[in-house]
Order: C-alpha cells, then structure tokens, then sequence
C-alpha cells in the first residue's frame, strides 16, 4: 500500500511540486516570524540574562525592562547595601545614546558596569581586555556596531555624546533588537548619560543566601520609590510586555495562523482533487478486499510525504533568508531546534487531518462502481 501512495504523489509530479513549494512558503512565513519575535523578546533580556544579580531593582515606575526608562531615588545604593543579606550591590546604566565615527552614526545602548563586581560584564570578548575599561574614556563594544559605524578594532576613537571614547574591546552577542551595547564604567556611563553621580538607572543586588531573595526583595521594595524584583520575575516581566502588549504577539499570531492555514488548506485541496480522480480505483481496492485501514494509510501518507518535503524545503529558505537578514542587520532571528520540531509536528499533525475530507469520501465508496459500465 505504500507504494500506491508514493505512486499517487509522483504519477502528476507538476501538482506536487506546486503542493510543495506552496507548503515550503507558508513554513517560511511561520518559521520567520516566530523565530524574529524569540530573537526580539530573547534580546530584550540579554542583559538580565547575562547578569549575575539575585535582584534587579527598578523605580516603582517599571515591572520590566521594557516600558521607558528607569530612573532610581538618590541615595537608593546606599541604602541597598546597609541591608541584612545583602552581599553586594552594584549600580547598573543602562541607556541609549548616539555614537558616531567618521561621520557614521548609530544608536548604541549605553552598559555602565564595574569590573570589580562581575554582576554584568561583557561577554564572547573578541579582542581587547575586560581590565581595559578601567582606563578613563574606554568603551567596549559589540561588533553589531559596524553595521552602522564601519570596521572598529582596538585603538580606534568613537564619539558617543560629543565626548571622544576609545575602544578597548570588540565583543559578539551583546545587543538589543535594536541597538549594540557599549559597556564602560558606570561612572563614565553617567557621564556620557548625562545621569547624576547620586544617580543610577537600576540597582544589582547578590544576596549572601540564595532562600533570602524574595524576603530581601520585599524589604528592598519597602523603601519606597523603588521596585526589587526577582532576575526570574524581571525577566519574565518583559517577555510578557514584548509578547502581549508591544504588538509582537499579534504579529507571530498571524504569521503563524496565516501560514498554517495555507499549508493545510493546501494539502486538504491537492489530496481531495487527487482522490476524486481515482475514485474508480478505490473501489477497486475495495473490490478486491482491501482494508479500510489499508486505504486509510494510503491518504494519509498522501499528506505526509508533501507536507514533510515543504517543511524542508521552507526550513532552508529561513535558514537562507535568516543569513541574509542578519549579516545587513541587527535583528535577531532565533529558529531554535524546539521551534522546528514544534512546527514540523504540527505541520503534519494538521496536514494529516487535513486529509479527512477525503478519508470521508473514500469510505462512502461502493466497490460495486468498479462493475458498472
């Protein structure tokens, strides 16, 4: 019975070409726009997953690293740090300026950190040195930047805010879906922010005890003006925002609906057409003492085959076009093992109920066609 359907599916090799190649572009249309959306969402927390801090403390404003910036109170470090439990305490900047070089331009997320503490450090350096930063004016930046500001190596100028910065490290994966970090000090980062030196766009916290994160959490909260929040909480928080309330959501939604309706309505149509022709030799079947089960099996590896080919097809032409999109850009797109799998199951899962048309028509058949004239 296996080779009637794969004799079905290549006898008109035109229809399955087109079944094929219109599966393969609706595969794409999922693929692509639910992988941007993981790689937005993905980058929008780099920083916090990237952090090695218990508590994340934002102004009483902000949940997320998403909705507008965050300013803290005057004095909040200080406080933080005469906490019970409290291992560390470090300021983080965090803000988006313009950097320039030789007339280019691009807009960079300021990351001001200290070196000393190790609760957000440049990562997958690929030249320079961390310990550089501690000279005065040194940046290190992501290579994303060349996008817009050209070849940067070690040695060379930058201008971020008017103010003329060396760069001492070229590092890789750093970067929002929108803009390239460039980490210095955190007092050189208020300084290019034009941030008051009492002042800081959020709080690292490292507790002593890992038990104690909600508790000094609470107490942290309780100060007023300020909102500390679990790393695990912030960083939930903002996939949150970017997944329902951004647009984003919406947007994978109907990628993914349009592009599941087409490939199943693609496969439903082609195997119904391909059934109605070949009436006669079901009931044949049929006559002949042939199984439902048997006939079942022909119509339904009738839709694997051609969606299981698009879906291959359509997973290189992301691929294709995933290589394309980020050697010109710098927006991520993240078509992960998980994603491909889900897709593929689905595809098929659909594809195959997709053929229950046609399974109905079929078991309706009376064998005694194949007698009449």
């Amino acid at each position: 019975m296996v080779s009637i359907a794969r004799r079905n599916i290549f006898r008109e090799k035109g229809r399955f070409a087109v079944t094929s190649i219109g599966i393969a572009a609706s595969i794409m249309l999922i693929l692509f726009g639910v992988g941007m959306a993981v790689g937005i969402w993905d980058s929008m927390v780099s920083v916090v997953d990237h952090s090695n801090a218990d508590i994340w403390v934002l102004n009483s404003q902000n949940v997320d690293l998403a909705q507008g910036q965050s300013i803290l109170p005057e004095n909040v470090l200080t406080q933080i740090q005469a906490i019970n439990g409290v291992k560390s305490a470090a300021p983080l900047i965090y803000s988006p300026s313009i950097a320039e070089k030789a007339g280019a331009k691009q807009t960079v997320e300021i990351v001001g950190v200290d070196s000393s503490d190790g609760l957000v450090l440049p990562r997958n350096l690929v030249s320079g040195s961390i310990s550089s930063l501690n000279t005065d004016n040194s940046v290190i930046v992501d290579q994303s930047a060349q996008m817009g500001l050209g070849k940067l190596s070690v040695g060379e100028k930058i201008t971020i805010n008017n103010s003329s910065e060396q760069v001492v490290g070229v590092c890789s994966g750093a970067k929002t879906f929108l803009y390239p970090f460039v980490f210095t000090t955190t007092q050189n980062a208020q300084r290019l922010c034009n941030i008051n030196g009492n002042e800081t766009n959020y709080v690292l916290v490292l507790v002593q005890q890992p038990q104690d994160v909600t508790q000094i959490a609470k107490q942290i909260s309780q100060m007023g003006g300020v909102n500390a929040l679990p790393k695990s909480e912030v960083r939930a928080n903002t996939v949150n925002y970017m997944l329902y309330k951004s647009g984003i959501g919406a947007m994978v939604g109907v990628f993914a609906g349009v592009g599941l309706f087409v490939a199943v309505t693609i496969v439903s149509l082609t195997i119904y057409t391909a059934t109605m022709e070949r009436i006669p030799e079901y009931g044949t079947l049929k006559a002949i003492g042939a199984a439902k089960r048997d006939i079942y099996k022909i119509l339904i590896e009738q839709a694997f085959w051609p969606a299981t080919i698009g879906f291959i097809a359509g997973l290189a032409l992301s691929f294709a076009a995933t290589l394309v999109i980020t050697s010109v850009t710098i927006i991520p797109i993240e078509i992960t093992l998980w994603l491909v799998v889900a897709v593929y199951g689905l595809t098929v899962a659909l594809s195959v109920l997709g053929s229950l048309l046609s399974i109905q028509k079929v078991s309706k058949i009376d064998p005694a066609i194949v007698f009449r004239a």
